[in-house]
């Protein structure tokens, strides 16, 4: 299997409001109910409002391939400006900025390196913009995108709220730079295998206080997963494309290995 990711184009609007609305109630949290995740797609994740977004300079939208099916499989959303969210703005350190607003990948493609490659692709488009910094949202309750973002160098920075339908959601700011395999605070993440997950018997502890505790208690042990969740990093040779709109190319992934959370899920998809 082979995959692929490049810019995307007008015609994709279509495409990527059927593959946001697959995807992003996936990620909600099981509190958010239906009326609000379905409220939500039809007022921001449109086919009319991904036409709007494709056609905004400020905004990067980028699609992940698979060679093996037509359609895109996964996409993600830059969005380059500062931070109209007071709390966002208080929380960023690196300026200029720029959102990843969206992040997602089919659920029948994780744990094959289609998001690893979509993510280096998103961030070396980000520096490409000249930003010094990227921040995203996710919801506090979203462990595995929370474990997804921190083997890509985001760290917690602040918390923020997010309004989905009529029901706000409880968000974590995270951030990273946007230099080149770089953390938040420009430090280079080594290659190779950095450490190991948390093990079965943490994972075991934390799923059992998420499922039965209060709201505030689900956040804290959200907080205390992220932390316990081990960098760990997928080594991945990337070769040139001369494709149109093609950003990078992968040139095989049977040897990637499988990541337990390989695609972020993030319900804090802002327009």
């Amino acid at each position: 299997m082979s995959a692929r990711v490049r810019r995307a184009v007008p015609d994709d609007g279509d495409a990527l409001a059927a593959l946001a609305a697959i995807t992003f109630p996936l990620a909600c949290p099981p509190g958010s109910t239906r009326e609000s995740q379905q409220a939500f797609i039809a007022t921001v994740l449109s086919p009319e409002r991904f036409a709007e977004y494709l056609a905004d300079p400020a905004r990067t939208l980028l699609v992940a391939h698979d060679d093996a099916v037509p359609q895109p499989v996964g996409y993600t959303m830059l969005v380059e400006g500062e931070p109209a969210d007071a709390d966002v703005r208080a929380a960023v350190r690196l300026h200029p900025t720029v959102e990843l607003s969206k992040c997602y990948v089919l659920p029948g493609h994780h744990g094959q390196g289609i998001a690893t490659l979509l993510m280096a692709a998103t961030i070396d488009a980000a520096r490409r913009t000249g930003a010094a910094g990227v921040w995203l949202g996710v919801n506090q309750l979203n462990l595995r995108a929370q474990a997804f973002y921190r083997r890509a160098g985001f760290e917690v920075v602040g918390t923020k709220q997010f309004l989905v339908g009529d029901r706000l959601e409880d968000d974590f700011v995270l951030e990273r730079a946007a230099a080149r395999g770089g953390d938040r605070h420009g430090r280079r993440l080594s290659g190779g295998a950095a450490g190991q997950p948390a093990s079965p018997r943490t994972r075991s502890r934390t799923v059992s206080a998420i499922h039965g505790a209060s709201e505030p208690a689900k956040a804290s042990a959200a907080r205390r997963w992220s932390r316990a969740v081990r960098e760990r990093r997928v080594a991945m040779t990337y070769v040139a494309s001369p494709a149109p709109h093609t950003l990078r190319s992968i040139a095989t992934l049977s040897s990637v290995p499988a990541s337990p959370s390989a695609a972020a899920r993030s319900c804090s998809s802002s327009a």
